[in-house]
């Protein structure tokens, strides 16, 4: 009697890995961001284009102009991680608005592609939009630990989408 559950083989359960890969797969060369000081260089994007191309060994290499995915998000308006704080204390609202664009910077020299988009006062309150999702979720609970009286909801909207929305109420 034949098996009639069979295993796919590797070839048909194999999946390209460029389909993978959030940005596409790699690209040849050097990619220079026209709009920040990022580079594109074997497979990542990453700080200080200036001092990678002025060094003795990389001086001979070519590179392209390019607007790297974070500065094209932002071009495009979108974002994947929103965190909304309802209610903020207006004595702890300078304090919230540096804790948030610290973590900002941190999270930046950490990846070139992970940034802060905007911090925004909307009537009671305060929208801060970002180019990672987990980024967001990140900020909220530093948020959370931060100013102990919150209440944190995180929210992930449904596929193909990977965007995530923290709201942090006070």
């Amino acid at each position: 009697m034949a098996n009639k559950f069979r295993t796919p083989n590797s070839a048909q359960t194999q999946v390209d890995r460029r389909d993978q890969e959030e940005f596409g797969g790699g690209k040849k060369g050097v990619l220079v961001c026209s709009e920040c000081d990022s580079y594109y260089f074997k497979k990542g994007w990453h700080n200080d284009a200036r001092v990678f191309l002025s060094k003795k060994k990389n001086r001979g290499l070519l590179a392209k102009k390019a607007v790297c995915p974070a500065d094209l998000m932002i071009k495009h308006g979108l974002w994947e991680g929103k965190v909304i704080v309802q209610n903020p204390p207006k004595a702890k609202l300078t304090e919230l608005k540096n804790l948030i664009r610290n973590f900002g910077k941190a999270y930046q020299a950490e990846n070139m592609q992970d940034r802060l988009i905007k911090v925004e006062d909307v009537k009671d309150l305060l929208v801060v939009t970002m180019t990672e999702n987990q980024m967001a979720q990140k900020l909220a609970k530093k948020i959370r630990d931060a100013f102990k009286k919150v209440t944190l909801k995180i929210s992930y909207q449904k596929s193909p989408s990977d965007a995530e929305t923290a709201i942090v109420k006070f």
